[in-house]
């Protein structure tokens, strides 16, 4: 296959046929051209010529030849960069793994003179999906339109059991994954504004699709793969629109209460869906920080713009308080996609909370001591994945010093 539109930066022989562990960057082909085939396929790839307009060699045949127009995209992430202090040109950029490049200056207007003391940026990525779900799958699996489309609705044709209660995905993303009767409509992604209730709800975007998806469409619902959110020391959430980038503080609600010193926060994306309600996908934990025991929470489809729970009731409050040296990761695969790890103030206790069924949990302890606490995320997690088997591995960088420490999150 032949790229024609260019990469953001030219890459070596080869470079894309293995991203870090000897496997190759997935390539989606999207077949969105008029007279195109109207699927969307993936697959790995295995070698490539050098440029910025390279021929790919794929892992397996496509089930379709590309038309030309048709696009493409390589599913390998960008990793965003904030710094702390003044703002400044270059305070905010990207890097992008494919292509082993970093994006020039990004847009600051809009974001606080000086970033606080502490922050957490959670991003609304499409590749986030539950524990029992496949990236490109979406929270709901492969879905099917039927007969009713307009140029603000898609009728849900596959049943949702159980059925959706009403609004639950507001805020996140339909793509069109397959339309073979309106191959243009293929590829579009669209935030959702609105829904009705049951098993096969009426869905409402919040823009006019640019080509209705006919009633042999089938597609996915998503986080809104355009957003990711800033929460730090003042009540509002900023939030960054990476296509227009630029930065507002109108999407989404404010909080009642700034955040503080060991603020964190994390989305509820790799839990099983719970019909009762009491748990969504929707939710966004707020560790608030500031030497307090607090607990927030952010409902991202509560309103228009989400909707705040201050200061929530969870198990074991009495635990900790949450300040300087706070920081989290979130462990969407095993264990029902749980569990929040927590490294508690920076000192040598580890914790854990679970955000299906709001308990703090005492969970490890750090032999080697981590020196004074400094603001700052500071934990990461990797996966060991073979079929059924998934074993999370969380890394810990102490406060202060080079010192890197692993463990197996075995259960």
């Amino acid at each position: 296959m032949v790229l024609s539109t260019a990469l953001p930066a030219a890459v070596a022989v080869n470079q894309l046929a293995n991203r870090g562990d000897g496997v190759g960057f997935t390539l989606r082909v999207i077949g969105s051209a008029a007279g195109g085939s109207g699927k969307t396929e993936e697959r790995l790839i295995v070698a490539n010529t050098a440029g910025t307009t390279p021929t790919l060699t794929l892992d397996a045949a496509l089930t379709f030849t590309p038309a030309v127009g048709d696009t493409y995209e390589i599913l390998s992430g960008r990793v965003f960069l904030l710094s702390a202090g003044t703002l400044a040109a270059g305070i905010w950029k990207h890097y992008d793994i494919a292509t082993n490049s970093y994006s020039g200056n990004l847009a600051t207007t809009n974001l606080p003179a000086t970033i606080g003391s502490d922050s957490s940026l959670v991003a609304l990525s499409e590749g986030y999906v539950p524990n029992d779900l496949l990236p490109g799958a979406g929270f709901l699996g492969v879905l099917s339109a039927t007969t009713g489309a307009t140029s603000t609705t898609i009728v849900q044709g596959t049943a949702s059991v159980p059925a959706l209660l009403l609004n639950e995905y507001r805020n996140f993303q339909i793509r069109i994954t397959e339309d073979t009767a309106t191959p243009t409509a293929v590829g579009q992604r669209r935030r959702i504004a609105s829904h009705t209730a049951g098993g096969s709800p009426i869905w409402t975007v919040a823009t006019a699709w640019t080509v209705t998806p006919s009633a042999t469409a089938k597609f996915v619902v998503e986080n809104d793969d355009d957003k990711i959110l800033l929460f730090t020391n003042q009540t509002s959430v900023f939030t960054y629109n990476i296509t227009a980038n630029s930065w507002d503080t109108s999407s989404f609600a404010a909080a009642a209460v700034a955040g503080g010193a060991g603020i964190f926060c994390e989305h509820s994306f790799g839990i099983g869906r719970d019909p009762s309600g009491n748990a969504r996908h929707s939710f966004i934990y707020r560790i608030r920080g500031g030497a307090a025991n607090i607990i927030d929470l952010f409902d991202l489809a509560g309103g228009a713009t989400g909707v705040w729970s201050a200061d929530i009731a969870y198990g074991n409050k009495g635990l900790t308080t949450f300040t300087t040296g706070t920081c989290g990761a979130h462990d969407p695969l095993a264990n029902g996609g749980r569990y929040l790890y927590l490294s508690i103030n920076g000192t040598q206790r580890f914790a854990r909370f679970d955000l299906r069924n709001r308990v703090l949990e005492p969970w490890t302890y750090l032999r080697y001591p981590q020196g004074a606490a400094l603001v700052g995320a500071k934990l990461a997690m990797s996966f060991f994945v073979d079929g059924s088997t998934k074993l999370p591995f969380l890394h810990a960088l102490i406060n202060t010093g080079t010192l890197l420490f692993s463990i197996a999150a075995q259960r």
